[in-house]
């Protein structure tokens, strides 16, 4: 099955895409992964466009993600199905989406929307560190490193994302609220959108998930 994560930068959907994908045996599809790997390994003019738009805190343009997911739903491992995170981002990608996966007689069956509040956001992702050796993830707040901001395992120093500077993250929340409310309506009129509170432990929030999950595919 093809399960879309909404809710804005920070909500928590790349920990509950991964528990999901192990749960359901089906690949883990993270937008905003793909895009930031391709800027760090390659170095062409579309590398570059990628990045001054993060940068800038902005979306990077339809007709680039939507190449660049399709491209990876188009391989073997994606055929029963994927939970993508951080994509769809508008409603241009959402249709196309549909009309990609309708070509394949697969459809979107249902879609997360992790509601989480601007403030919270802006807490969880301004104090996220990540090491640049082994991409361990640590937060300065709720899961500091032991010694200063180096990587408990690796010893080097930890890094912020571009996008987690607090001037870009308001960027890209304001980017966020004012592009993705159609595309949460778009998927409110079809009636596979469900809202789940991102503000609880992480474990309750996915039994949360996973109960309407399991509710979506039962049987009429």
């Amino acid at each position: 099955m093809f399960i879309i994560m909404l809710g804005p930068p920070g909500a928590g959907k790349g920990t509950q895409a991964r528990n999901i994908s192990k749960k359901l045996n089906i690949p883990h599809i993270a937008s905003g992964d793909i895009l930031r790997e391709r800027v760090r390994i390659a170095d062409d003019e579309l590398s570059k466009k990628i990045r001054e738009h993060m940068l800038r805190g902005e979306l990077v343009p339809d007709d680039i993600v939507i190449k660049i997911i399709h491209d990876r739903l188009s391989q073997n491992d994606c055929e029963h199905g994927a939970v993508l995170d951080g994509y769809p981002r508008t409603l241009a990608q959402a249709k196309t989406l549909d009309a990609f996966l309708e070509n394949k007689n697969k459809r979107v069956e249902i879609v997360i929307n992790l509601d989480v509040p601007d403030d919270e956001v802006i807490k969880r992702l301004t104090y996220r560190r990540l090491c640049p050796k082994c991409n361990r993830i640590y937060h300065l707040l709720f899961n500091p490193p032991k010694n200063n901001e180096l990587c408990d395992i690796c010893n080097v120093k930890l890094i912020q994302r571009i996008d987690d500077r607090e001037d870009i993250v308001k960027k890209r929340l304001e980017e966020y609220r004012n592009r993705t409310s159609s595309l949460i309506n778009y998927y409110a009129e079809k009636h596979i959108l469900y809202i789940v509170n991102g503000v609880n432990d992480i474990n309750r929030i996915f039994n949360n998930i996973i109960f309407l999950i399991e509710e979506a595919i039962k049987p009429v």
